[in-house]
C-alpha cells in the first residue's frame, strides 16, 4: 500500500546553509530493481538550507535510495543521498568486503567487517577525549569513558620527524 511521505534534504555551500536554490532536485530508485521511480523532481525550500519532496507513492516495504542534486553552484556539496529506514536497517551488518579502505578496531590488525562495526568505531573515537602525549609524540583517542583507548597515532612534522609541534601527518600504531 502506497502512502504519502515527506523526504527532506539539507544543502550547504562552503559550510553555510544553502538557500534559494531554484534547481534543487531529487531522484529516487527502487534499491532492489534499480528502477527510477522519481526522476529529477523539484524540491521545495523549507528554510535554513532544508528542502523537501512529497513522495506520494512511498511504500514501507520497498527499499529506496535517494540522490539530491543542489545544482552546480554548490560545487563538492552538490549531491547528497539518503535511504529509507527499511533499507538502511537491513544493510546495517552488510559485509564491508566490497568497500574500499579499511577501518581497524582498537588494538586490532583485522579490519572491521560491517557497517555497524565501523559506525561504532567512529562513535567511540568521537565520544571520548583526544590527548596528545608529548613524551611519546602520539595522539591517543579514548572511548566515552575517557579511560579505554580506542586508537593511537604517531605524530610527525612535515619532515617526517616525530613531533607534536606543527603536526603534518599521523600514522596509526594501534
Amino acid at each position: 500500500m502506497a502512502n504519502k511521505t515527506i523526504i527532506t534534504s539539507f544543502s550547504n555551500s562552503d559550510g553555510s546553509p544553502a538557500t534559494g536554490i531554484a534547481s534543487s532536485s531529487i531522484r529516487i530508485r527502487d534499491a532492489n530493481s534499480s528502477e527510477v521511480l522519481v526522476d529529477e523532481e523539484t524540491l521545495t525550500e523549507i528554510g535554513d538550507g532544508f528542502y523537501r519532496y512529497v513522495f506520494t507513492d512511498y511504500s514501507a516495504s520497498i527499499n529506496y535510495v535517494m540522490r539530491f542534486d543542489g545544482g552546480p553552484a554548490l560545487g563538492a556539496g552538490r549531491y547528497t543521498f539518503a535511504a529509507n529506514e527499511h533499507y538502511s536497517f537491513e544493510n546495517w551488518e552488510e559485509s564491508m568486503s566490497s568497500h574500499t579502505g579499511s577501518v581497524f578496531a582498537s588494538g586490532s590488525v583485522t579490519p572491521l567487517s560491517s557497517s555497524g562495526q565501523m559506525i561504532n568505531f567512529i562513535q567511540d573515537i568521537e565520544g571520548g577525549r583526544w590527548k596528545i602525549d608529548i613524551s611519546t609524540k602520539q595522539m591517543v583517542f579514548y572511548k566515552e569513558d575517557n579511560i579505554t583507548v580506542v586508537a593511537v597515532y604517531d605524530l610527525f612534522n612535515s619532515s617526517s620527524v616525530a613531533d607534536t609541534n606543527n603536526v603534518f601527518e599521523r600514522r596509526r600504531v594501534r
